[in-house]
């Protein structure tokens, strides 16, 4: 009787979760609505919450990031901007105005650290094949590869059929093609499933010494290594009791206080 009742109450559960999904898809868009009419408006702090809401409910969105990136670059916020660029071109490598705002707000950042006597590039160090990485999203290398995988089997199969030596040869052409690019882009495909599995990137939100982030020799220390310019993007390495070992793009490692960066 116990475990009928336990059934019955599951099922309950479950119906009502059900029931209750529509409703709850409805007030995010609403919530969303709403950031969008504070934003439109111009009231970038009632937007942040509104996003940063949406957010907390596990939201994640391009739309979502881009918008309040750009708050939060309305609002003074030039690395927490920097951040949600970032997290939309991670999502849609090909969003050229996330690419655009980025670059807009690293401009201002470089041109602040020089005003303070620093020089500051923010741009990350990547040589070719890093580039390569970053034009697709991990869904975009696989699909494309999927892609020409196909194509590279369905040449093989009309050659199969085909009549005539010169059809034939063409065909073959076509299929070796089609088996190169889907050779290239499963190497792609293999290369952003090991950076998103095994590479950690992280973006400094916010400094708290002349817009620089100190970093440190070790957890708690005193002993300054160098700065990082609010912004710039680094690697991180390891955690240890509310403190992080990022790398930045000189290669150079140190400790920062874990709440100043945010991983992308």
């Amino acid at each position: 009787m116990t475990a009928v009742r336990g059934w019955v109450a599951g099922m309950v559960l479950c119906i009502a979760a059900l029931a209750a999904a529509p409703c709850f898809a409805g007030s995010l868009e609403e919530q969303f609505l709403q950031g969008n009419a504070a934003f439109e408006r111009g009231d970038w702090k009632e937007a942040v919450r509104q996003y940063r809401a949406l957010e907390n409910l596990g939201v994640r969105s391009s739309m979502l990031f881009y918008n309040r990136g750009t708050a939060e670059a309305r609002l003074g916020h030039p690395g927490m901007a920097a951040y949600y660029f970032e997290r939309v071109l991670a999502m849609e490598p090909g969003h050229d105005d996330a690419a655009h705002n980025l670059q807009v707000v690293r401009d201002f950042i470089a041109r602040r650290a020089n005003e303070h006597g620093r020089d500051a590039d923010l741009m990350p160090a990547a040589g070719p094949w890093r580039a390569t990485l970053d034009r697709f999203s991990p869904a975009s290398a696989s699909v494309s590869f999927l892609v020409f995988y196909l194509l590279f089997f369905a040449a093989l199969l009309a050659r199969r059929f085909l009549r005539g030596d010169l059809l034939r040869l063409s065909a073959g052409v076509v299929a070796g093609i089609f088996a190169t690019l889907a050779l290239l882009l499963g190497t792609v495909t293999m290369g952003k499933r090991h950076q998103v599995m095994s590479v950690k990137d992280a973006v400094v939100v916010s400094a708290v010494d002349g817009d620089q982030l100190n970093v440190f020799e070790g957890p708690g220390s005193q002993v300054r290594r160098f700065g990082l310019e609010e912004g710039a993007r680094v690697q991180v390495l390891e955690h240890r009791r509310g403190w992080t070992k990022v790398r930045d793009d000189q290669g150079r490692d140190g400790w920062v206080a874990a709440g100043h960066i945010r991983r992308i």
